[in-house]
């Protein structure tokens, strides 16, 4: 008999009535929760990476601040955690599956450890946000140097909160893919140069950001969105605000507060709406040919 009883529960987790009795435990994938204690049925995968929890622990014993994505992978910190980072990174794994495809390979990985951060000390000077890792590599059997293990950490200055979803989505899914460039065994990508390898992917999970909030973003609007963090002397940050200053015949700087003016009224929740910035265009006023009838 097929039964027409709603079957997911508590963290959208699917229900198995026979294990336990009815509601009692959770497939979550990797691993079957018991709810009526808070643990569960067998021992942590990734333990190795946590030996300051228990291997039965849930969510590091705090489920108000964190979720389960599949009863394996966990790495935040406690400011992280307090933080709408935690939420937006929470919302985007179980729900963008852009972000999904490019960021779940760090999940249920032991050898890719990604540690995220909110804490100044821990940013670079000018930035709002650092990404840094390490990699070991060894010597396959085709005697070619490959990835054995990443430890990558992201993380975010604590006084941009006032960032909404959007901007702090924006700002997560650029720092998780420069990871990508230590998955290829690339350097810190600091000037950007690498940056138009992620440009598709960054828009990507931006559109599908704005499909499921519906925010109804143009194409403009998301492509500014996926640059912005690059900056100036940025490749392809540089190449845009240079064609908008041929477009409209102003200078660089009057069209980067543009630049910034639209970005903040995007992410920036304290950002007035009604700020206006003033651009001076300097045009010349060609003399009158007309012969004058004065005498």
């Amino acid at each position: 008999m097929i039964s027409l009883e709603y079957r997911y529960g508590f963290q959208g987790q699917e229900k198995d009535d026979e294990v336990s009795d009815e509601g009692n435990s959770y497939d979550f994938g990797a691993r079957m929760y018991n709810p009526r204690i808070g643990r569960w049925f067998k021992r942590d995968g990734m333990e190795r990476k946590y030996p300051f929890l228990s291997p039965y622990n849930f969510v590091a014993n705090n489920p108000i601040n964190n979720i389960e994505i599949d009863g394996n992978d966990f790495i935040r910190s406690a400011e992280f955690e307090k933080s709408g980072y935690n939420t937006v990174l929470n919302d985007v794994m179980i729900n963008n599956s852009a972000y999904k495809k490019y960021f779940g390979m760090f999940e249920n990985n032991p050898n890719l450890n990604i540690y995220f951060e909110v804490n100044n000390d821990f940013v670079s000077v000018g930035s709002i946000a650092t990404t840094k890792w390490k990699t070991i590599t060894i010597i396959n059997s085709k005697g070619k140097e490959v990835l054995d293990m990443l430890n990558g950490g992201i993380a975010f200055r604590d006084d941009i909160e006032n960032y909404n979803g959007l901007g702090k989505i924006a700002l997560l899914a650029h720092e998780s893919l420069h990871l990508y460039q230590g998955l290829k065994m690339q350097g810190d990508d600091e000037t950007h140069d690498l940056w138009n390898e992620n440009l598709s992917k960054m828009q990507e999970i931006l559109q599908e950001y704005s499909d499921d909030n519906i925010l109804g973003l143009s194409k403009d609007e998301i492509y500014e969105l996926s640059i912005f963090n690059i900056g100036p002397g940025g490749t392809e940050f540089d190449s845009h605000i240079n064609k908008m200053v041929t477009k409209n015949g102003t200078t660089y700087d009057d069209e980067l507060s543009l630049f910034y003016h639209r970005i903040n009224t995007l992410i920036d929740d304290e950002y007035k709406e009604n700020t206006t910035i003033e651009i001076e265009i300097k045009l010349e006023t060609p003399q009158s040919t007309e012969k004058s009838d004065e005498k």
